[in-house]
């Protein structure tokens, strides 16, 4: 039978295997294989110290070019392995290893519950139909796609699912308001408008000062007085 036809049964390959097949893989091993060590070779220098952490595993201890990265998850942990660097960098170099440099990063735990992840209760937001009234209003002068469906989310939230007599009310009083306070707002600018106008009309012209000169100061006064407000 032509070797074309041949089964050839071939053993299941490791995970180990499969990655010592690419330069990536194995370079991910030989890290992997660095970090151990460099683990074993610290751990007699923290063990005085009590940290309680396994620094042969590669959850908290990793290698990053010529860096030796160790992990903890307290500010403490991290201040004491800052202060026994030394006597880090020296048992790596006694043992060999080529680590010049020292990170510690903080990792703090994650937190959970019996059954997983920790989930934080769900906050109902209130009701306001004075709120959800006011937003309504305020959308027709929105004129950004984005903002306006946001807001309009905003107000479909913050509206009462059964709306009641009361509610109703509390609806038509925001709108009022809101409208109130828009009509006072063009009140405002149309006093100052008028305001500047009839100081205008008021200021002596030059004429009028140079037949009647003592016109001359006072429209010195309110030519002052009217920069100073236009500015």
């Amino acid at each position: 039978m032509s070797s074309n036809f041949k089964t050839r049964h071939r053993r299941v390959q490791s995970f180990r295997e499969c990655l010592l097949q690419d330069n990536e893989g194995r370079q991910l091993l030989s890290e992997l294989s660095l970090a151990a060590r460099a683990g074993a070779v610290i751990a007699p220098v923290l063990k005085p110290f009590h940290f309680n952490i396994d620094f042969t595993d590669p959850a908290h201890c990793r290698i990053e070019g010529d860096t030796l990265i160790l992990l903890v998850s307290s500010a403490i942990q991290e201040n004491r392995l800052r202060q026994l660097q030394k006597r880090i960098k020296t048992a790596l170099a006694v043992a060999g290893l080529p680590l010049t440099s020292i990170a510690i990063h903080i990792i703090p735990p994650s937190v959970e519950t019996e059954y997983g992840q920790l989930e934080l209760p769900h906050c109902e937001r209130p009701s306001s139909a004075s709120g959800a009234a006011a937003i309504d209003r305020t959308l027709s002068f929105i004129e950004d796609p984005a903002l306006k469906d946001t807001l309009g989310r905003l107000r479909d939230t913050l509206a009462p699912a059964t709306p009641t007599g009361s509610s109703a009310l509390e609806a038509k009083l925001a709108q009022e308001s809101l409208t109130l306070a828009m009509r006072r707002r063009e009140l405002s600018i149309l006093e100052g408008d008028l305001q500047y106008g009839l100081q205008a009309i008021s200021i002596p012209t030059e004429e009028e000062a140079a037949e009647f000169p003592p016109l001359a100061g006072a429209r010195a006064r309110l030519l002052a007085k009217h920069a100073q407000q236009s500015a």
